[in-house]
């Protein structure tokens, strides 16, 4: 394996350790932020150009964030960030910049759940004019949608359900301080496995209840609402007429090479059937 530590004169950069990084790039830590110079990060970049990798790295945290400015100065583009922590990269391969935007997207769920009624179970959050919607929230870091469904219904009402399709998803432009940001908001069925409810986060949701669908389509004139009543309708009339549900199931396999390594998949609910009808 080439080493990419080598600074460009053949000297070990003291200050900064490059090590390989996936997509064949480098990760570049700081050893000693008090020593790093200009020079230094030239180094860096031209031992990674001379060893044919696309990209240098580095991530700034705490104290080490004063050394921004150095690294913008080199070329460097802050990529992401969080907390305390910066992340920065410069492109070092030929031809245009292929490192993808970080974070384009956020994800939400709504979690769209059902008694053996048939009822709705809705909250109404403390803001002015609120209505009644689907419980939910934004799905966090390493969590699959149908898991995060289930939580927020969880926390939001105390309900235990069991997820069982997504039903539809939104996809929103035009958010974020820039306006390049998009929204995925997904709608998951969950059947109830209790209905007992008891409201966790009293500073967000004011009340809580089962209601029928067409109560649910009179309390909301948004269009959004009434999109989502429609979806429900027929996969509610899907299940009273013993037909395949409808929408996607959650599906989860492990990645051969680490089976520690989950990848959720959606797939028809209806995939068995759909199978047979190949064969």
């Amino acid at each position: 394996m080439r080493s990419c530590c080598l600074a460009r004169s053949g000297r070990l950069a003291s200050s900064l350790a490059a090590a390989p990084a996936p997509f064949d790039s480098v990760r570049v830590t700081v050893t000693d932020a008090a020593s790093v110079t200009p020079t230094e990060i030239q180094e860096q970049i031209g031992a990674a150009r001379s060893s044919g990798r696309l990209a240098v790295w580095v991530a700034l945290s705490g104290e080490e964030t004063a050394l921004l400015p150095r690294f913008l100065e080199a070329g460097f583009r802050v990529h992401s960030g969080g907390g305390s922590e910066v992340d920065c990269y410069i492109w070092t391969g030929r031809g245009e910049d292929k490192v993808p935007p970080y974070a384009t997207h956020t994800v939400a769920v709504a979690a769209v759940v059902t008694d053996s009624e048939g009822r709705l179970l809705v909250v109404n959050e403390h803001r002015k004019r609120a209505a009644w919607k689907f419980p939910g929230g934004y799905v966090d870091p390493g969590e699959d949608i149908s898991v995060a469904a289930a939580r927020e219904l969880r926390e939001e009402t105390s309900v235990q359900a069991v997820p069982r399709t997504v039903l539809a998803i939104r996809h929103q432009h035009g958010l974020g301080r820039r306006g390049d940001v998009g929204d995925l908001y997904v709608l998951l069925h969950l059947e109830a496995t209790t209905t007992d409810i008891a409201i966790q986060h009293t500073d967000e949701i004011a009340a809580a209840r089962w209601i029928t669908l067409e109560e649910f389509e009179a309390s909301s004139v948004h269009p959004m609402n009434q999109y989502m009543a429609g979806v429900v309708r027929e996969a509610l009339r899907r299940r009273g007429a013993g037909e395949a549900a409808m929408g996607l199931e959650p599906d989860r396999i492990g990645k051969l090479a680490d089976p520690a390594d989950k990848v959720a998949f959606l797939r028809p609910a209806d995939w068995e059937a759909v199978a047979l009808s190949r064969r």
